[in-house]
């Protein structure tokens, strides 16, 4: 740009001084501004300062610019008046000798390229806060009419706290509107520049411009992700983007000198990335320009949808925009075929000369010829003379979505629903059914067309407008249709047509179970036809909603009788199988459902065993506890019983306690004699007979199926657990200790004691477990089977000392055992000099055993046995 002369008149918003000087370091500027440094100027500025204001302190950057240049006073006055977290805020501007100074808010101090290099990668929450934050700082500038064209990691700057980052878009100084009325002067940089602006330093402005700035936020987030710039990883070199030879491999990747290695966005040399993070790669650094992502697909990305992608799409391919969504012609005829856009339909393929419709696109743009020459030859059926009844939108609006399924090249779509027979059937229905648009897609020419572009769509629309009308033919020779009602039989009719085989077959079989025939002898010969036409099954199908039109004869009372005779069987087998289940579920449990003549007798006998591991009233009391159980619990189920027998059996006699399988096996024998599965394939039989029973209201009820008496199984289960654990308990108890006839008389007959003595009732005199003096009890040890040999560390010779101690021990231990009861030898512990010791005791003699004395390398506790001279010993100390 020239600078001017004189100096142009001073924007809206900016200060006009005369007598303003330039900020110089160490100044205080407009008596607000501290001057702190001098910084370099960026493309297109005089000069730059640091700077901050004296009564905040807020850090600042101030930039001198030509006063000639009307885009910077337009692009300040928008950045003024912006107030977003994510974007340097634009706060004053002035006039000063010829030049324009505008004052910007410092970005934090820390740039993204400085902050990724401490860090080892960028996160997801990270990378998910910088995309959002610069996708919106870059929105709002397009918003603007304003484009970036310098965003890199130097231009973005941040703040972290412990990982939570903060993104501001800086570098606002190079801003340019991407609408003027010439060529835009732009000297880009390779590095994050996209391929369209790759060589050239004059660019068109428009719109279009705007994609800049979209790949240059893809090669940022590139860059976060490796650490490093796309030319390093090609490289493996530390890239220095002033060298020239980084510069021209950044433009050779742009201009995709060698597409067989990668495209321009360099996404395969990259590592393996996870989906969501490649699906945003590709968007941004689509070579194609008309297909690069702008804030729409990102903002689409961000909420987890799945977005389309052009990565693939060549550099140098024109793509249809609409609603800021990229679409190759083909993605374009879809997207204007779904219900939200099918009302511009019209408009996109009937006017080429209007911008940003398909029709001009396709008109414009070159290597579209083949696509316009098929486009045109479709959108002459308008013309068509045979269409020239049908009402002229209508028509036209059908050739509009022929036009787009030639495009498209899959299935014929109408107001945004695909045309099969699903669509076809449930169109047919409703209210916003249109006759005059069946019959001009059933016109000849349409249909051909159709099955041209979609044959599965063409073929069903003929097959269905077929067999509807033949149909339709049928119902007027036997006037089962009124003329006047015509119009609203045709899509009933059509509807029918669109029914399986196996529907319209099954419509007849229901016909025929309702009736026996059809006084009309034209009814009747297409009623009783073993093998009708698909149109006499339609017009079956449309006289079962006009019954009254056929003359038929009703089966209702037949149908009737047939239920009650289903229902005596079916409730016959329902008894028979509720005691034929009964019966199994007693069997399963003998010692709970047994004949109480000897189920009682043989519990009473386990009692009796149960209750002489513990001899007494207590004993025989708390022996008595499983009696009682399979007591209550033959009561508890015998109720249960009596009220299943009341619902599936209320003829017979109530069932009582005492009742047993016997009962059950007479009452099923009285019934039938057939085992339990064919007597349930029986009754599902029958139900399905009576499932199937037409004209009964209500409905039929099905015998229901007796259960599978899941609670006697329970009970069962339970009672042979009980039984198996008392049995398991007694013969433990008693393998133990089995009470002789002397245990059990003192037990039940504990002889009379005498009054305590006072003086012995004192701690120490007497001890607890003393038992009577008059008493003497069997021996109640057993040896074991197998003992370990213990480590004996001596055998002595007793002195005369240690064996009368022993001796007087082992007579005060065995004092209240019966002598010819003990068959155990006994080991006495007693004191030496080199520790404790034992000396083997004659319990039934009442002598030692031998004359040593044997050392161990532990104290045995009592009670414990030992293995003494290869024979088991029982220690007993006092």
């Amino acid at each position: 740009m020239s600078v001017p002369q004189q100096p142009a008149s001073p924007p809206q918003g900016a200060s006009t001084e005369p007598a303003l000087q330039l900020p110089s370091v160490g100044q205080l500027w407009q008596r607000t501004y501290q001057i702190d440094a001098v910084r370099p100027p960026p493309d297109g500025a005089l000069h730059a300062w640091t700077a901050h204001r004296t009564d905040t302190d807020e850090p600042l950057e101030i930039v001198a610019y030509h006063d000639s240049a009307p885009p910077r006073a337009q692009i300040w006055e928008s950045l003024r008046t912006q107030q977003l977290a994510s974007l340097q805020q634009a706060q004053s501007a002035h006039t000063c000798q010829g030049m324009r100074i505008e004052i910007y808010a410092a970005p934090p101090p820390v740039s993204l390229r400085t902050w990724r290099r401490a860090q080892s990668q960028i996160t997801p929450t990270q990378l998910h806060t910088l995309v959002r934050a610069i996708a919106e700082a870059i929105h709002r500038l397009h918003q603007l009419g304003i484009v970036h064209l310098n965003i890199s990691p130097d231009t973005i700057h941040l703040t972290d706290h412990n990982g939570d980052i903060h993104p501001v878009l800086a570098g606002l100084t190079r801003t340019t509107l991407f609408q003027q009325d010439q060529l835009i002067p732009i000297e880009p940089s390779p590095f994050y520049a996209p391929p369209e602006a790759a060589g050239l330093t004059r660019h068109q402005p428009g719109h279009p411009l705007c994609a800049w700035d979209w790949w240059s936020l893809g090669r940022v987030v590139q860059e976060c992700l490796l650490g490093k710039h796309i030319i390093g990883v090609m490289l493996n070199r530390d890239v220095d983007f002033a060298r020239p030879e980084f510069r021209s491999a950044a433009e050779n990747l742009l201009l995709e000198q060698d597409r067989s290695i990668c495209r321009a966005g360099g996404l395969e040399l990259m590592p393996v990335q996870t989906d969501q993070t490649q699906s945003l790669l590709r968007g941004l650094l689509a070579s194609a320009r008309d297909g690069r992502w702008c804030y729409d697909d990102i903002a689409a990305w961000l909420r987890g949808e799945t977005v389309r992608d052009h990565y693939q799409t060549r550099r140098r391919e024109r793509l249809f925009r609409y609603r800021n969504r990229a679409y190759t012609a083909a993605e374009a005829a879809d997207a204007l075929r779904t219900a939200a856009n099918w009302p511009h339909l019209t408009e996109h393929v009937y006017e080429p000369q209007k911008p940003d419709t398909l029709a001009n696109f396709i008109h414009d743009t070159p290597g579209l010829q083949e696509i316009q020459q098929r486009w045109s030859a479709t959108l002459a059926l308008a013309n068509d003379e045979s269409l020239q009844q049908f009402p002229q939108p209508l028509v036209r609006e059908v050739v509009a979505s022929l036009a787009l399924l030639e495009l498209a090249g899959n299935h014929f779509i109408w107001r945004g629903h695909t045309f099969d027979a699903t669509w076809l059937n449930e169109w047919l229905g409703r209210e916003d059914f249109d006759l005059a648009l069946l019959t001009l897609l059933a016109a000849p020419v349409i249909t051909c067309k159709i099955k041209l572009l979609d044959t599965p769509a063409g073929l069903l629309l003929e097959k269905t407008h077929h067999l509807g009308n033949e149909a339709l033919a049928l119902c007027r020779a036997g006037h089962w249709i009124h003329p006047t009602e015509e119009a609203s039989a045709i899509p009933k009719l059509w509807k029918l047509a669109l029914q399986p085989v196996t529907a319209l077959q099954q419509n007849r079989a229901t016909l025929h179970e309702r009736f026996a025939l059809s006084t009309q002898p034209a009814m009747e010969q297409i009623f009783h036809n073993n093998h009708p036409s698909l149109p006499e099954l339609i017009v079956l199908g449309w006289i079962e909603r006009h019954l009254e039109r056929a003359g038929f004869v009703t089966h209702e009372l037949w149908a009737q009788q047939q239920y009650e005779q289903l229902s005596n069987q079916g409730r016959r087998l329902a008894t028979f199988l509720f005691w034929m289940r009964l019966e199994k579920a007693l069997r399963a449990g003998p010692c709970l459902f047994a004949n109480p003549r000897w189920m009682l007798p043989c519990w009473a006998i386990l009692t009796l065993a149960l209750s002489l591991t513990h001899p007494g009233p207590f004993g025989l009391a708390v022996a008595t506890v499983p009696l009682i159980a399979i007591l209550v619990l033959r009561l508890a189920t015998s109720a249960l019983i009596r009220k299943q027998a009341s619902l599936y059996s209320p003829q017979s006699t109530p069932w009582r306690w005492y009742h047993t399988t016997a009962r059950c096996a007479a009452e099923h024998a009285e019934l039938a004699d057939k085992n339990l599965r064919t007597a349930l394939n029986e009754l599902h039989q029958i139900n399905t007979k009576i499932d199937l029973i037409p004209h009964l209201a209500p409905p039929p009820a099905p015998v229901s199926t007796p259960p599978r008496m899941v609670n006697l199984w329970a009970a069962a289960l339970a009672s042979w657990g009980l039984l198996a654990a008392v049995i398991a308990f007694t013969g433990w108890r008693l393998h133990i200790h089995l009470p002789t006839f002397d245990e059990i008389k003192l037990a039940w007959s504990p002889p009379e004691t005498q009054p305590e003595d006072p003086k012995r009732t004192s701690i120490g005199q007497a001890p607890i477990d003393e038992p009577a003096r008059d008493v003497k009890v069997s021996w109640p040890f057993r040896a074991p089977l197998s003992l370990p040999a213990p480590e004996l560390q001596s055998v002595q010779p007793a002195t005369t000392e240690q064996m009368a101690e022993a001796l007087r021990a082992g007579l005060r231990r065995v004092a209240q055992y019966k002598p010819e009861t003990i068959t155990t030898r006994i080991a006495i512990p007693i004191e030496t000099t080199s520790g404790s010791a034992l000396i083997l005791f004659d319990g039934a003699q009442g002598k030692l055993i031998g004359k040593n004395t044997y050392s161990l390398s532990y104290r045995p506790a009592h009670r414990s046995w030992i293995l003494l001279d290869n024979q088991p010993a029982l220690v007993l100390a006092e």
